[in-house]
């Protein structure tokens, strides 16, 4: 059971963009939700394709279902300005983020909300995510994470196959959601559910990362645990213009946030964050050994990268610039 409140205890926060096909299943999946006090807030990024008509002729239904239903429309800003905005508006002690194309399955918010009620000391808790295509077909995923046919999936779910590949990290321990391996790559689920007040502490998204979600995820690291449910309580879709899928992008997206990120950790108040994350990013090195003998590889620090030729344990700088 949950405690009654007069205001809602749950923000939903939805920023849209070009979702026509989309955005009124994603909704609909949240109407569906069994937790009662819920609030609704989503921004039409300047969409182009209709979207907004589609959220407008929902509104009635909003309006009946949710404690509280804002919609707005702007001109396009992208998702971090949009995601402040949404998250300036929530009035929520616990925010979830669901993109517009996705959807929710009808407990997550119970589970998740049951959770943090009992365990104050979390800022985050998340659960499996099922794949869903373009026509809301549950399908699975191969080891690039491409979705194929859930009968000829290797793995079923995203947090099966997040598993696999970040191994480092068990999702069932106290180490997930730590700084220490959040340091290393974002592998949290989508669907996340955050306590508002630790999400503020943050400062919010900004506009010098793209990577938004890997960002957010390691300041909240630096407030309080998080915890990973092993139930499937959201659906991720799976279409073409996944930012997941443009693999190249998402490498200069996440050099991207480590260049922010290594800033963030050189400030006095994050001292003690520093040594994790230079640990893993202050040197790389990426190689081709030829024979064991002759090796041309790269040297990055996050301030310099160069490139170098290795013959028998002699280097010869070939490359190099400060960035």
């Amino acid at each position: 059971s949950f405690p009654t409140r007069r205001s809602s205890d749950l923000s939903v926060i939805m920023p849209a963009y070009n979702h026509k096909k989309f955005v009124e299943e994603c909704i609909r999946s949240v109407m569906a939700e069994t937790y009662p006090n819920v609030e609704l807030l989503v921004i039409d990024d300047g969409s182009k394709d209709g979207t907004w008509d589609k959220i407008l002729s929902l509104k009635e239904v909003c309006e009946k279902r949710f404690v509280r239903f804002f919609a707005k429309r702007q001109e396009n800003q992208g998702m971090n300005i949009t995601c402040n905005r949404l998250v300036n508006e929530a009035k929520g002690d616990y925010v979830c983020i669901v993109a517009s194309d996705d959807m929710v399955k009808p407990d997550k918010i119970a589970e998740e909300v049951r959770f943090m009620e009992a365990h104050p000391d979390y800022v985050l808790v998340t659960g499996d995510n099922e794949f869903i295509d373009e026509n809301s077909v549950v399908v699975g995923c191969d080891d690039h994470c491409n979705p194929v046919p859930l009968n000829e999936a290797k793995y079923k779910t995203f947090g099966q196959y997040l598993k696999a590949k970040y191994d480092f990290v068990d999702f069932n321990s106290d180490a997930f959601g730590s700084y220490e391996t959040l340091a290393k790559t974002n592998y949290i689920p989508n669907g996340c559910m955050w306590r508002m007040d630790a999400l503020k502490q943050t400062g919010g998204w900004t506009d010098k990362v793209l990577l938004e979600d890997w960002y957010m995820n390691m300041q909240l690291a630096k407030l309080g645990k998080m915890k990973y449910l092993d139930k499937v309580l959201f659906c991720y879709r799976q279409h073409g213009t996944n930012t997941f899928q443009r693999r190249d992008y998402m490498r200069k997206l996440a050099y991207n946030a480590r260049l922010r990120e290594y800033e963030v950790v050189n400030l006095p108040e994050n001292a003690r964050f520093k040594p994790l994350f230079e640990a893993v990013h202050l040197y790389q090195k990426m190689e081709f050994n030829l024979l064991g003998a002759i090796k041309v590889y790269k040297e990055v620090d996050l301030a310099h990268k160069k490139k170098v030729l290795e013959i028998f344990g002699r280097k010869f700088i070939l490359s190099g610039r400060q960035r």
